[in-house]
């Protein structure tokens, strides 16, 4: 299942969701990317594997019994992403937390260059990778040489090099 009501107008509460498994008793998880982060724990001890969609809340969702995270901004930056899973998995509850922070400082910083996350994660993965991307699809709009240049002194300044290299 994949619940995401902001783009589907229908929120796949628990009450649904048991119903959904009664009559597909195979379902085995969801992606969860609603707003009702409290479903985390209850979807989890319903067999379900857990995925939260947002990876400012990786490790509050792991200590709720998430099974990961699949989002956006770790294909961009997944050292630090897999950072957290590391410590949590081996019961670092501090490293974890310090690995969430820099996680979610990173990210911020990457946003604060502007523009959409389409066009951010074409421009960053580009310079990371040493690949042209290209730009988004529309409606989205590219990267102005600006946003351009505040992306690679965001790199830089994260000491986040272009070669690939610590991704």
């Amino acid at each position: 299942l994949y619940n995401l009501p902001s783009a589907t107008g229908v929120e796949i509460t628990l009450d649904l969701a048991r119903k959904i498994q009664e009559k597909v008793p195979q379902l085995k998880g969801l992606k969860h990317s609603s707003s009702a982060f409290g479903s985390v724990r209850a979807f989890a001890k319903m067999g379900l594997n857990c995925l939260i969609g947002n990876c400012q809340l990786m490790l509050p969702a792991l200590t709720l019994g998430a099974s990961g995270c699949v989002d956006g901004p770790p294909n961009m930056v997944p050292k630090y992403f897999v950072e957290i899973w590391h410590a949590y998995r081996e019961n670092d509850l501090k490293r974890a937390e310090l690995a969430q922070d820099n996680a979610s400082e990173v990210v911020q910083q990457i946003f604060s260059c502007g523009g959409g996350f389409h066009a951010l994660a074409k421009v960053v993965l580009g310079q990371r990778l040493g690949i042209d991307c290209g730009d988004p699809r529309q409606p989205a709009f590219p990267l102005t040489s600006k946003q351009k240049d505040a992306v690679s002194c965001c790199l830089e300044l994260l000491s986040l090099d272009n070669s690939g290299s610590g991704l």
